[in-house]
């Protein structure tokens, strides 16, 4: 409900400089970040305070729809390093082999 209300900035950082947008990918809610896509002033490739993006948390995750909204999104650098020199990839094999 709050998302679609005009008045309030989803591109709002935490302390850790993520936004709505990463707790949505993070957590696979597709619904979510199709409405947050909606959003013009919504940025699908910000990187939080450690680099990491929103596909990187998803890739994380496990959340394979989530990946796929993200990586349909011109915007997405599926290549894009963390600070530590990870990728979404390296984060999702990862996940596959079980050590996530």
């Amino acid at each position: 409900m709050l998302v679609g209300r005009e008045e309030v900035d989803p591109e709002e950082p935490n302390d850790y400089g993520q936004t709505p947008f990463f707790y949505a990918a993070r957590k696979g809610n597709e619904e979510v970040l199709k409405l947050l896509l909606g959003r013009e002033e919504v940025n699908p490739d910000r990187p939080g305070n450690s680099g990491r993006t929103p596909l990187s948390y998803a890739a994380s995750e496990g959340c394979e729809r989530a990946v796929k909204i993200l990586l349909g999104q011109e915007q997405v650098d599926p290549d894009r390093p963390d600070n530590g020199g990870r990728t979404p990839l390296s984060y999702a094999a990862q996940k596959i082999r079980g050590g996530g």
